[in-house]
């Protein structure tokens, strides 16, 4: 299906499958997964039963404040930037990108049109959750955005040596097919590593509802202020890096028998591999805060080996397409595998789900496991087999 550019934000938010996975044992239940998936698939997998793991919704070696409004500069070098475009530039002073004791200074970025900058390529427009990729993003507002349609982006390098500063300025620019709803921001970079949001607010439309706020400088050191929710205008928002990095936060616990993967921290128990993208999100339902993202074209979670030479009987799954606030049906082809990986290194399917088919519809499956699904390698394969090459097409 050929998806109009003009819906692009409409379907920006579809969760199209929720599914539950249960693994249990002859004598209780063990645990379960849990999978979404949109178009692209949003996945949840738990094995739950003796813990469940604790949200880690922000960690950083900065600090954050909210201070009030300071007066726009007005930066001069003018970028005629495309819709979701990206521009690498010299900023001019040597930004320490991270904590004060560890920091990873840069002197160029790319800016992106859709509201933010990043030290590696980035044009996403589809806004998502912080931990996302990227690895090394700042987002004073992260929205579906379109120069083409209004408005300019300008950067330039201000102060002197010791107390230079680097400003981008985002002005007047039109959400994608809403040109009444003109955004105007700004970004400073500081030689010190500190980083400042500032806001305009002439256009409440631009709230920050549909945008995500926040810095991140891998995927276990980040700072969320926002996602789609609405922000102060009349106030900026200040980073610090910090003297000393805190500690790291507690890796996800290891797939097994008995404990269980929530992706409330990290992605350290799949592996992800194919063309599209694989993330952890917030877009999820029914479901604690956050959940695997498979996206944008054919791309499959690996599990790491679990144990399952004792007590290993059945997998239940409970399968959900769509049909809820945020989802639309996937479409024909756009198929989920689940699969698993026997005693002789042979993936077995188990089920794949159509992407088309009756919306809300519901499927509740029991998978018996056979004698070679017991033994000390066995993993779980998630494979979207196909997408649309761009986030929630559907």
């Amino acid at each position: 299906m050929v998806i109009h550019q003009l819906l692009k934000r409409h379907i920006l938010e579809s969760s199209k499958q929720k599914i539950s996975v249960s693994l249990q044992s002859f004598e209780s239940n063990i645990g379960s997964l849990r999978f979404f998936y949109p178009s692209l698939s949003f996945v949840k997998i738990s094995l739950l039963i003796l813990t469940m793991s604790m949200s880690q919704l922000s960690y950083a070696q900065y600090t954050e404040s909210v201070e009030s409004g300071t007066t726009f500069e007005n930066p001069t070098t003018n970028w005629v930037a495309g819709d979701d475009d990206s521009l690498l530039v010299n900023i001019g002073l040597t930004f320490p990108f991270g904590s004060i004791s560890s920091p990873n200074n840069t002197t160029q970025i790319n800016i992106n049109s859709n509201g933010g900058i990043s030290f590696t390529t980035w044009s996403a427009y589809a806004n998502t959750a912080i931990p996302t990729s990227p690895e090394t993003i700042i987002a004073p507002y992260w929205d579906d955005l379109n120069p083409t349609a209004g408005g300019t982006i300008k950067y330039d390098t201000f102060g002197s040596a010791g107390s230079l500063r680097f400003v981008i300025e985002w002005n007047n620019i039109p959400r994608y097919g809403q040109n009444s709803s003109s955004c105007s921001f700004q970004l400073v970079l500081y030689e010190s590593g500190d980083i400042r949001f500032r806001y305009s607010n002439t256009n409440q439309q631009c709230d920050g509802s549909s945008a995500t706020v926040g810095i991140q400088e891998n995927t276990s050191d980040y700072l969320q202020h926002s996602f789609n929710q609405v922000i102060n205008l009349n106030q900026d928002i200040l980073y610090t890096p910090t003297a000393t990095p805190p500690p790291p936060p507690p890796a996800a616990i290891p797939l097994a028998i008995g404990n269980c993967d929530d992706f409330e921290r990290d992605l350290s128990n799949w592996t992800i591999n194919g063309i599209g993208s694989g993330d952890i999100t917030e877009q999820t339902a029914s479901s604690p805060t956050r959940s695997l993202a498979l996206s944008e074209n054919q791309v499959d979670a690996t599990s790491i080996p679990i144990e399952t030479l004792n007590n290993f009987k059945e997998i239940t799954l409970w399968i959900r397409r769509g049909d809820d606030s945020f989802s639309e049906n996937p479409e024909s082809g756009e198929d989920l595998q689940i699969e698993y990986l026997n005693n002789t290194n042979t993936w077995i399917l188990l089920e794949q789900f159509p992407g088309n088919g009756t919306q809300g519809e519901i499927f509740n499956r029991t998978y018996p496991m056979p004698a070679d699904a017991k033994h000390s390698n066995f993993r779980i394969r998630l494979t979207l087999l196909t997408g649309s090459g761009a986030n929630y097409d559907y």
